[in-house]
This record gives C-alpha cells, sequence and structure tokens, in this order.
C-alpha cells in the first residue's frame, strides 16, 4: 500500500516514477517486474544482473514513451547524454537475449504458470485461460505462514 501511495504522490506532482528493477526484476520475486505487484508502470525501469544470467556484464533502462520523448530534438541540448557501462555490449546482449527467452519460456523455466499443454502448473486454473508469465512460489504458502508466526521470528 506505502509503495502505491508514494507512486500516486509522484504523479500527483508530476515526478516520474523510477522503479531499480535491478535486484527485483526478472522473475527474483515471482514477477516479470516487481511493478506487476503494484499494478502500476513505472516511467523509468532499470535492469541489469539476471539480463546475461550473471555471466558477462549488461544493464538496461527503460523508460516511458513521454519520458523517451522529452528528450528528442535535433541537437545534443535536448540529449539525454548517458548510458551503463556495458550498454549495447555485444556478448552481453547476445547473452541476455537468451537468458530473457529461457526465463520466459515454460520448456526452460517449469516454475512459469502455465495453465495448458500435458503439465499444468497454473495454481488457479479455472481462473487463467493462458499463460500469464507469472512464476509459481517457491515456498509452501502453509510452511511460510508457520515460520512467520513463530516466536523466534
Amino acid at each position: 500500500a506505502f509503495q502505491r501511495a508514494l507512486v500516486q504522490a509522484c504523479r500527483a506532482r508530476g515526478l516520474p516514477v523510477i522503479f531499480d528493477e535491478v535486484m527485483t526484476g526478472l522473475y527474483r520475486v515471482g514477477a516479470l517486474a516487481a511493478a506487476h505487484y503494484l499494478g502500476v508502470r513505472p516511467d523509468i525501469a532499470c535492469y541489469a544482473k539476471l539480463m546475461t544470467a550473471g555471466t558477462v556484464p549488461m544493464a538496461a533502462t527503460l523508460a516511458s514513451e513521454a519520458v523517451f520523448d522529452s528528450f528528442k530534438g535535433d541537437s545534443k541540448l535536448q540529449a539525454l547524454l548517458h548510458g551503463h557501462s556495458y550498454t549495447a555490449f555485444p556478448i552481453g546482449c547476445a547473452a541476455t537475449v537468451v537468458a530473457v527467452d529461457m526465463l520466459t519460456s515454460p520448456t526452460y523455466n517449469p516454475n512459469l504458470c502455465t495453465p495448458q499443454g500435458p503439465n499444468p502448473t497454473c495454481p488457479t486454473p479455472d481462473k487463467c485461460s493462458a499463460a500469464c508469465g507469472r512464476a509459481l512460489p517457491s515456498w509452501d504458502p502453509a510452511q511460510v505462514t508457520a515460520l512467520s508466526h513463530h516466536p523466534r521470528v
């Protein structure tokens, strides 16, 4: 609730919403991006690390069309003269393509929600008819609840 309220406060004031998905993106928290859980789209999102499965350096910054358009112009005065050290690194780009394909493929990532096919894995198949792109829980919910209510936690 706090994060959604913060996003609303930023938007109400005309401030850009920036999500650093370096540690939370690419299924680290169960969805392709943590923004998915908040139900919001950031104006800017930063990704790295898992883009190459940790094999070579790579980073990317995604921007909304409005942010992108604010840097369009005929001169460098309007341009955003910034980039990551390894942006467009050919080996990193190739590794990213393969890593993202594998992370988003039910063939290679059996932890993705897939309600159809020979081995359906969707916990609520009556509610979805196509792969939603979410990762299944890695932990038994009953065990998580029991552990989180343990007196020493």
